[in-house]
Protein backbone atom coordinates (compact mmCIF):
# COMPACT_ATOMS: atom_id res chain seq x y z
CA UNK A 1 0.00 0.00 0.00
CA UNK A 2 1.11 3.72 -0.75
CA UNK A 3 0.03 6.69 0.81
CA UNK A 4 0.49 10.22 -1.18
CA UNK A 5 0.55 13.34 0.36
CA UNK A 6 -1.25 15.78 -1.75
CA UNK A 7 0.76 18.57 -0.43
CA UNK A 8 3.61 17.17 -2.41
CA UNK A 9 1.18 17.21 -5.83
CA UNK A 10 -2.34 16.38 -6.88
CA UNK A 11 -1.61 14.25 -9.96
CA UNK A 12 -0.93 10.47 -9.38
CA UNK A 13 0.50 8.71 -12.26
CA UNK A 14 1.19 4.92 -12.47
CA UNK A 15 3.05 2.88 -15.03
CA UNK A 16 3.02 -1.09 -14.68
CA UNK A 17 6.52 -2.54 -14.87
CA UNK A 18 8.07 -5.63 -16.79
CA UNK A 19 8.73 -7.04 -13.54
CA UNK A 20 5.10 -6.70 -12.13
CA UNK A 21 5.31 -4.30 -9.90
CA UNK A 22 3.98 -0.31 -10.37
CA UNK A 23 5.84 2.83 -10.43
CA UNK A 24 3.88 6.02 -9.17
CA UNK A 25 4.94 9.69 -10.08
CA UNK A 26 3.32 12.46 -8.11
CA UNK A 27 3.31 15.93 -9.61
CA UNK A 28 1.84 19.56 -8.84
CA UNK A 29 -1.23 20.39 -10.97
CA UNK A 30 -4.41 21.67 -10.73
CA UNK A 31 -7.39 19.90 -12.32
CA UNK A 32 -9.79 21.72 -13.30
CA UNK A 33 -13.71 20.94 -12.86
CA UNK A 34 -14.50 17.34 -14.61
CA UNK A 35 -15.53 18.26 -18.01
CA UNK A 36 -12.26 19.92 -18.83
CA UNK A 37 -9.69 17.26 -16.97
CA UNK A 38 -8.79 15.15 -19.90
CA UNK A 39 -8.31 18.18 -22.18
CA UNK A 40 -6.17 19.98 -19.04
CA UNK A 41 -4.16 16.36 -18.63
CA UNK A 42 -3.73 15.79 -22.87
CA UNK A 43 -2.20 19.05 -23.44
CA UNK A 44 -0.94 20.34 -20.15
CA UNK A 45 0.29 17.05 -17.89
CA UNK A 46 1.12 14.68 -20.55
CA UNK A 47 3.56 17.11 -22.69
CA UNK A 48 5.93 17.85 -19.41
CA UNK A 49 9.09 16.66 -20.07
CA UNK A 50 9.11 14.46 -16.85
CA UNK A 51 6.03 12.57 -17.87
CA UNK A 52 7.09 11.96 -20.90
CA UNK A 53 10.56 10.78 -19.80
CA UNK A 54 8.30 8.65 -16.93
CA UNK A 55 6.08 6.63 -19.12
CA UNK A 56 9.29 5.87 -21.93
CA UNK A 57 11.92 4.46 -19.14
CA UNK A 58 13.29 1.41 -19.62
CA UNK A 59 11.38 -1.14 -17.65
CA UNK A 60 7.71 0.23 -18.38
CA UNK A 61 5.47 -2.03 -20.75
Amino acid sequence: MRLFHLEYGSIILVTPQKDGSFRPLQIQGSVPPEEGSFDYLKRNVLQREEVIKFFTEDGVI
